[in-house]
């Protein structure tokens, strides 16, 4: 075989090696042949005739800008070994391929190589045939079959470099896969070599008939041939069009980057994708090398090009032009199917009307803002809905509303910053803020949200003022109600604003009265008990100035079997509501009392806070309940702090009085945990022995940016001081706030920079790493705040 007619400078190395190599063989040969008997010039010439014949004679198979040839040089070998001493064999054959070479005017790279092979390969067989030869008639036979196969070996390997290095291919594959035809044409040529030698022994004329034959094992080769190429082709074009049968632009691309190169052997390809739907796509690369050039196109128009690049200049035959028009075809179906897909997807997804997203893709962004490893500390839904809408449709007409929808939109994506605007249908819209701090924050960016509408729009000639009713629910990363029911509370807070006439509330529980009915509460709340579903987790009360741990809030929790993890706003608030209450609480005061009596045996005085309902200070049995449960569980009466709202302080019920005296009166520790500084606060104080009031964490996280805030904190601390109680900060989240309330006179407390919620198991685990000391007597004391839900057994301090 030979390297055909075209082909890109090859490593340098080997073209200097087989440049060389021609020379050494060459010169050896010619030293050879001066020692010996020159043979007749008859001979000579008909040997170089017949190798020059038998180059031409050839099949060529296209390795992308190379052309691998199959001739009939073999045979010609074959019989100049026959015919002429070795050293003038290897001087024919070199002569033969240097004319052939210079009759197709090939690059002196390519005319180096097959020289090489040529030259080479002849010296060597016939360097393998002599010795045979002279060793007796009867390997005659053998020396020219062993002539053929070192020839076509040698011939083989020197191409195969050749064009794998220049077209980036290994050797081994590309010899594995032409081997079939090598081994045939090589069998073919030497029988045909063998055949004529016998006629000229036997009957010479016979060769007459040697011409058709000749034809007819070269029709047979080309045929084996067609047939190899047609199967591959269609093979490679079935499996490569198949690979296109994804729906992501880029992708597609690529595999026709990677299936155009194998099946048409191009050194790079580039395709360029230019619909318009799916935006400027391109995959590949090329440097601007010979090149074949198609569009992308069909009946609906061009959607693109494909640019095959090779080392140089290529002419595609019938067959591949064909099969690149094929692939070609469903390649342009892949991208119309992309681009269609992309369309519906984003139509699936966004409102036609304002562009923004719409429920589906605000569902989609909220699982991935919920899911645990979101990164969002805390997540804020608003939804907002548009007083008075329906005026503007009515009055200025649906196409006036419509731009009203799309002014309102805008308005909204300028101020969302990094938030998800989606509207969700008619005048409501939702925002989706991820990555806040704490919900003070998620407070901030929703008014900044409603100061966005603040001015009037242009509309119509006129100037029309929007007021919306805004509704928001948290969620915190790995304590979450799930993507429906944020939704839900968002929605029933939006609402409450609606019909209370305010501009923004936050989700509170004590105000749904739906939850009952979507969970079914109360309906398993009971079973949930018995199967030890409620579990409690526990948050710290620490000393602020020393770090100690100085008591456990007790949180409690629904490990329900379907739903997963539930905090108490999913069920707490029905509970308050209902019957249930008294059993419920109970239950949780008998966990909690539990858990501290593990902590005592285990060598930690902690007490333990668990939140009281305030209809349970009805029961005027209830300090004889607790004493049973305290004995029950060998805790003294001081282990247990029983937190109760200051709703409480409103009521005027002689039985709540005497419940209150009589838990004082056990030795129990009372705390006010939804403290203010109303005249209902102070009558509280003045009628109710507590121990500790509670400050909330909305004068917490507001006390450092607000003076109404801080001049709550410290009327609240003077206060306590006044009455010998101890004050609690509760919802503590960053440094500047710890040591504010250190300032102020605040000693104890609680929230997320000092200790979240944790299972009882991993509360015990933290008790041994950190110390334990005595609640800090009235001069380190702190603060109560109102907080939403009437139950303070909820998820978060």
């Amino acid at each position: 075989m030979d390297a055909g007619t075209r082909g890109r400078d090859p490593l340098r190395l080997l073209v200097a090696g087989c440049a060389a190599a021609v020379v050494l063989t060459v010169a050896i040969a010619i030293a050879i042949a001066a020692a010996h008997p020159a043979p007749r010039a008859i001979d000579v010439l008909a040997c170089a005739t017949t190798m020059l014949c038998a180059i031409f004679l050839r099949l060529d198979v296209r390795v992308g800008s190379h052309r691998v040839r199959t001739t009939w040089l073999e045979a010609a070998i074959v019989l100049a070994v026959f015919v002429l001493p070795g050293a003038w064999v290897t001087l024919c054959a070199c002569a033969a391929m240097l004319l052939a070479q210079r009759i197709e005017g090939l690059p002196r790279p390519k005319v180096l190589v097959n020289a090489a092979s040529a030259t080479v390969g002849a010296g060597l067989a016939s360097a393998v045939y002599g010795p045979l030869a002279s060793a007796g008639a009867g390997l005659v036979a053998m020396g020219a079959v062993l002539a053929a196969v070192v020839f076509t070996v040698v011939s083989d390997v020197v191409v195969s470099l050749a064009v794998a290095l220049s077209q980036g291919l290994r050797v081994r594959d590309l010899m594995r896969e032409g081997i079939g035809l090598t081994v045939l044409t090589t069998l073919g040529n030497v029988l045909a070599a063998l055949g004529v030698l016998a006629l000229l022994q036997w009957e010479p004329k016979l060769l007459l008939a040697l011409p058709p034959l000749l034809l007819a094992l070269q029709s047979a080769y080309r045929n084996r041939l067609d047939a190899r190429l047609e199967r591959e082709t269609w093979e490679g074009l079935s499996e490569a069009t198949s690979r296109l049968a994804v729906l992501d632009p880029q992708a597609v691309a690529e595999r026709a980057v990677a299936d155009l190169a194998a099946l048409f052997r191009a050194e790079q390809v580039v395709v360029e994708v230019t619909d318009a739907a799916l935006g400027p796509v391109r995959a590949g690369g090329g440097d601007g090398r010979a090149e074949v050039v198609r569009p992308l196109r069909d009946g609906s128009g061009t959607v693109g090009e494909v640019r095959l690049h090779f080392g140089g200049a290529v002419a595609l035959t019938p067959r591949e032009e064909a099969s690149l028009t094929t692939y070609l075809s469903a390649l342009t179906t892949a991208v119309r199917n992309a681009a269609t897909h992309r369309r519906r997807a984003h139509e699936a997804e966004h409102d036609p009307l304002t562009g923004l997203g719409n429920r589906v893709l605000l569902g989609r962004a909220m699982a991935d803002a919920l899911a645990p490893a979101g990164g969002s500390p805390v997540v804020a839904l608003a939804l907002l809905d548009l007083d008075h809408f329906k005026q503007v449709n009515d009055g200025l007409g649906h196409t006036a509303g419509d731009e009203l929808l799309v002014l309102v939109a805008e308005r909204l994506v300028a101020a969302a910053g990094d938030g998800l605007v989606a509207r969700l249908g008619g005048d409501e819209f939702a925002v989706l803020l991820q990555g806040l701090a704490d919900e003070a924050e998620g407070e901030r960016r929703v008014r900044d949200l409603v100061d966005a509408l603040e001015d009037p729009l242009p509309l119509a000639g006129m100037a029309v003022r929007v007021e919306p009713s805004v509704g928001v629910a948290y969620a915190r990363r790995g304590d979450h109600p799930g993507v429906g029911e944020l939704v839900r509370r968002a929605d029933v807070a939006m609402y409450v604003a609606k019909s209370g006439g305010t501009v923004v509330e936050a989700y509170d529980p004590a105000r749904d009265g739906s939850t009952a009915q979507a969970l079914g509460v109360l309906g398993e709340l009971r079973g949930a008990m018995r199967r030890g579903e409620l579990v409690l987790h526990y948050q710290r009360k620490e000393c602020l100035r020393t770090g100690r741990v100085v008591g456990a809030e007790a949180l409690v929790r629904w490990r329900h079997p379907e739903r997963g993890l539930l905090g108490p706003g999913a069920f707490v608030p029905q509970v308050e509501a209902s019957s249930l209450v008294g059993e419920f609480t109970l239950h949780v005061l008998d966990l909690a009392l539990a858990e501290a009596a593990t902590w005592r045996r285990e060598g930690h005085d902690v007490p333990v806070a668990v939140n009281l309902s305030a209809r349970l200070l009805l029961d005027a049995d209830l300090p004889v309940r607790v004493a049973d449960r305290l004995a029950r569980h060998g805790l003294a009466p001081d282990a247990l702090v029983l937190e109760v709202t200051e709703t409480v302080a409103k009521s005027e019920l002689e039985v709540v009085d005497r419940v209150l005296r009589g838990l004082h009166a056990l030795g129990v520790h009372l705390s006010v945990d939804d403290f203010g500084t109303g005249w209902s606060s102070m009558t509280f104080l003045s009628r109710t022995a507590l121990h500790e009031v509670k400050i909330d964490r909305r004068f917490v996280a507001g006390m450092l940016g607000r003076p109404t805030d801080a001049a709550v904190v410290r009327a609240t601390v003077e206060l306590a001081r006044g009455s010998g109680l101890v004050v609690v900060a509760e919802g503590i989240e960053e440094p500047a706030q710890r040591a504010a309330l250190l300032a102020a006179g605040v000693e104890v407390g609680q929230g997320y920079l000092l200790g979240r919620p944790v299972p009882a198991a991993e509360f015990r685990r933290s008790l041994e790493r950190a110390p334990v000391a005595p609640v800090p007597a009235v001069a380190a004391a702190a603060v109560p705040v109102p907080r939403p839900g009437p139950y303070a057994l909820r998820p978060s301090a």
